[in-house]
């Protein structure tokens, strides 16, 4: 296992360990609560399909459905006007993915950490959907039919992936009124993903 592979996956699995138990009857937070779990059930598969060591490609497909689950849970819990939330329950219904992205940013004043979502989506979808991405690492260099994904290029999904868990997750912590584990979070993430000070 890499370092980078072994920094991801603490991240979900600490999140894991601390999940409550019963959720309150409130549908945002049900909402918000459901959409983390989905996005620490997405993290841990894509972790099992690259430890696999040959199902990359399939790993590499499911990081835009995780990405996706966490724009679209904040987005729902923080964003949404009630006829928006409705119709998420109704209709299955979101806004486009920029629209969705940017107001997030705005609501949280998070400076461009959401919006640069909509710059990584068109490469996302082109692994989600079989795209030119994914056939394009299909050979190695003799042309043999193995797949080919770089350490360099999983390392930068792994950590992708811890980020975008870690984003909900705090959102996660802080809702369900726990500052207190909000706070132990962030020192444990600052501790796996910054370098030590001198």
């Amino acid at each position: 296992m890499t370092e980078s592979h072994s920094k991801s996956k603490q991240i979900t699995e600490w999140c894991l360990r601390r999940s409550p138990g019963p959720v309150k009857d409130e549908p945002r937070l049900r909402f918000l609560t459901a959409m983390f779990s989905i996005a620490a059930e997405h993290h841990t598969a894509i972790l099992l399909l690259i430890e696999n060591g040959h199902m990359t490609g399939s790993a590499f497909a499911l990081v835009r459905p995780l990405q996706e689950t966490v724009c679209r849970g904040m987005w729902g819990y923080f964003c949404a006007s009630p006829e928006e939330f409705a119709s998420i329950h109704k209709q299955d219904k979101y806004p486009k993915f920029h629209v969705m992205v940017t107001q997030i940013d705005d609501a949280l004043n998070a400076e461009g950490v959401f919006l640069a979502h909509s710059q990584t989506f068109p490469t996302l979808s082109s692994y989600t959907h079989s795209g030119m991405h994914q056939i394009g690492r299909r050979f190695d260099a003799s042309r043999d039919l193995t797949p080919n994904y770089s350490i360099v290029e999983i390392a930068e999904v792994e950590y992708a992936c811890a980020a975008m868990v870690a984003s909900i997750a705090f959102a996660f912590f802080k809702e369900t009124g726990r500052p207190e584990t909000t706070t132990e979070f962030g020192r444990f993430y600052n501790s796996i993903y910054l370098p030590a000070s001198t």
